[in-house]
């Protein structure tokens, strides 16, 4: 294990133990993959035969800030507490999983709703400032043409980011009352 699984490693036990229960029971293994391989940060597998979760991080996340690694991890948690409450079997979640897949590569609803969702999920988790940190790192360093590609597959923006974040402050002090 290197120094950056690690600290990821750290980054996801300090998560799961504050924000994510569900995951407590649940083997989670990070794994690096190269840069050039994925245009994404991260993304996650399920093995539920297994009891553990894969979640694999590009190695341009090395360089990056705690908070924003802390923000790609709680989305990538996010997921797999998605994946968890579906209790899919194998067979079910390889049809999920190659559904996603090719609706994912092609823009389509089913993928573009997930990565939205986990994303909101990501903000209601309290982490909305970290995923904030990450769709502003991605817009400083993408063209517009690859950004816009990124918003189609569902991804928030800063602004609606920032939007979700202010809408779940005013409910949680509406519901406080």
């Amino acid at each position: 294990m290197n120094k950056y699984v690690k600290e990821y490693r750290e980054i996801i036990n300090n998560l799961v133990k504050k924000s994510f229960p569900s995951l407590r029971d649940k083997k989670i293994i990070v794994v690096e993959y190269p840069k050039i391989i994925f245009w994404a940060s991260g993304f996650v597998a399920n093995y539920p035969s297994w009891n553990t979760y894969l979640i694999f991080i590009s190695t341009k996340v090395r360089k990056q800030d705690k908070n924003l690694k802390t923000g790609i991890l709680a989305h990538e948690l996010c997921h797999l507490e998605f994946f968890k409450k579906t209790k899919m079997g194998l067979l079910k979640l390889l049809i999920f999983g190659i559904k996603l897949d090719i609706s994912w590569i092609f823009g389509k609803n089913p993928a573009r709703e997930n990565e939205r969702q986990t994303d909101i999920q990501t903000i209601k988790k309290g982490y909305g400032k970290e995923l904030l940190l990450t769709a502003l790192n991605r817009k400083k360093k993408f063209f517009p043409k690859r950004l816009a590609l990124v918003y189609k597959r569902g991804y928030l923006s800063p602004e609606e980011i920032k939007q979700y974040m202010l809408k779940i402050k005013k409910n949680k002090k509406f519901n406080l009352k």
